[in-house]
């Protein structure tokens, strides 16, 4: 990506179900880009590491967009469930973490799209490199791409 893009753009990767407290549920507080083990985390977490560096966020089903270093506790919560963050939420964090990005990348499931679309401002270009890829799809498209 040119350093132009990336400098409008941020890359938003969606959370996973599989988390670090699986294995190891005594743990406390982990950086949220730890915190997920799944494959499909890990490989979108290699593409926004290759292609935004700092300009990326993790979209929380819990806490909404959170940098990939803030510290999280374990949660079981996914988009539209009790306790599941908002658009409302998400717009808010999204003026004070992106407000001056006009493209955001979306690496995430149909229900977390719909989610930034719901959340973000109407001159937010949303990408969604991943639509219409089942999971057997998405990864090999994450590997090329990573």
């Amino acid at each position: 990506m040119a350093s132009r893009r990336s400098n409008r753009a941020v890359t938003v990767v969606g959370c996973g179900k599989a988390k670090i407290w699986d294995k190891c549920p005594k743990l406390g507080k982990i950086q949220a880009k730890d915190a997920y083990t799944g494959s499909l985390f890990r490989l979108s977490r290699l593409f926004a590491e290759k292609h935004a560096r700092k300009n990326w966020l993790i979209l929380s089903a819990k806490y909404g967009l959170v940098r990939p270093n803030r510290r999280i506790l374990n949660y079981d919560v996914t988009i539209g469930s009790p306790g599941a963050t908002t658009p409302q939420r998400v717009r808010s964090q999204w003026r004070r973490l992106a407000n001056e990005r006009t493209v955001a990348i979306c690496l995430a499931s149909e229900n977390y799209v719909r989610l930034l679309r719901d959340a973000l401002p109407e001159n937010v270009a949303i990408k969604t490199p991943l639509e219409g890829l089942d999971l057997f799809k998405r990864t090999p498209w994450l590997k090329r791409h990573s």
